[in-house]
């Protein structure tokens, strides 16, 4: 698993590793950020989720600059050139440990984006096949135009990071490329939704539940 910026700490992301090993898989959860994960209230900052009260506009100035200050600086310590040998050497060491065995990536957000380059020809070591939760920072649509293993992506209609459009695009790719893959955009669903969603509301439950069981019968299928 290649979680998101809030990092392996999350409740919610390790519930679903709960999850996905119950099902039967293996499964490894590194801290690839090292240490320095995002305070998970970052993104209501940014963008308060659709139904939150009306924020004054000092308010929303005071949070967006703060979150700006955060997540700038975290964004460039976490840059591909930083983090990309920080996977491919847990990536190379898990498949030295397990060279008989198939590897899949489940990501969300900042870790969806990486799940889909390790599919990518070029990757040090490639999945074998990887589900990509409302990836986010993805160069479209050249990033999955080079995915090269079975790859499901999961988002929401209101997702700010991956537009309807865009998901309606990337099926196009994969209808044209041929290799296994899909694409499921939930209603009334907005980004973060598989791994850190508002549970009591109805749409998203129902929308977390049905990927993380569309995620399973995926890696099922192809691993």
């Amino acid at each position: 698993m290649i979680t998101d910026v809030f990092g392996y700490e999350l409740k919610n992301t390790r519930l679903l590793a709960d999850e996905y090993a119950k099902a039967g898989f293996y499964v490894v959860m590194p801290d690839f950020f090292q240490g320095d994960s995002l305070p998970a209230d970052l993104e209501a900052k940014m963008a308060p989720l659709p139904g939150t009260p009306k924020r004054s506009f000092f308010k929303a100035a005071s949070d967006i600059a703060s979150a700006v200050a955060a997540g700038a600086p975290w964004l460039y310590r976490h840059r591909d050139a930083v983090s990309r040998p920080i996977i491919d050497s847990f990536m190379t060491q898990l498949q030295a440990a397990h060279p008989n065995a198939k590897i899949g990536g489940v990501g969300f957000c900042w870790g969806g984006r990486h799940v889909i380059l390790l599919t990518h020809p070029d990757a040090k070591v490639k999945l074998d096949a990887a589900v990509a939760c409302h990836p986010s920072m993805l160069s479209f649509p050249t990033e999955v135009q080079k995915y090269s293993k079975p790859l499901s992506i999961q988002v929401g209609d209101q997702d700010n990071q991956m537009s309807v459009a865009q998901a309606n695009k990337a099926r196009e790719i994969i209808e044209q490329k041929g290799i296994a893959g899909e694409v499921t955009v939930y209603p009334e669903t907005t980004h973060g939704f598989a791994c850190r969603g508002d549970m009591a509301k109805a749409e998203t439950k129902k929308s977390k539940e049905a990927c993380t069981a569309a995620t399973i019968a995926w890696l099922k299928k192809y691993l």
